[in-house]
């Protein structure tokens, strides 16, 4: 009578098997994975060069007075932020803001913001200037975004 092969042996053959496959997929997808993040980081750092040379090249924008104004919506409707800059060397040297709004709510948030921007925008490299929220205002910010968005386009070398 001949020797069947033992279910449970023929299982943990099995099972083994499978592991160092499994094992052996694991190790080749963490070796690719590091030299795409090593390939990745030397294309960041030639990058981060290429901005740094581009930046500190002569100005990108033009020295000079602009205005612009940016409308933004809230709950009460559609309201609007005239700004009034001046730019020298790529650096907001003056600002003036002022806004249309004049009932509720929006007139409050605008007030707060009227009265807590310039801080974050005399002195700054109007590539940096962007707002989010200012003494509590997030939608005026809007507003104020898009009329630099707007002097950007204005003041842009050729």
């Amino acid at each position: 009578m001949k020797n069947k092969p033992n279910p449970a042996i023929i299982s943990l053959i099995a099972i083994a098997v499978l592991g160092v496959i499994t094992t052996s997929v694991v190790i080749a997808k963490q070796t690719t994975s590091e030299e795409t993040t090593s390939n990745n980081s030397t294309e960041s750092i030639d990058d981060t060069a290429v901005e740094q040379t581009e930046e500190s090249s002569d100005s990108t924008y033009q020295d000079g007075d602009y205005s612009a104004t940016g409308s933004y919506s809230t709950p009460g409707g559609q309201e609007s932020i005239t700004l009034s800059l001046t730019i020298e060397d790529d650096i907001i040297t003056q600002v003036n803001a002022v806004g249309s709004a004049s009932r509720g709510d929006s007139a409050q948030y605008q007030s707060a913001f009227l009265s807590g921007y310039k801080s974050s925008v005399v002195g700054k490299d109007i590539k940096t200037v962007k707002l989010s929220r200012v003494a509590g205002s997030s939608l005026t910010s809007t507003g104020f975004n898009r009329a630099i968005e707007k002097i950007k386009d204005e003041a842009i070398n050729g």
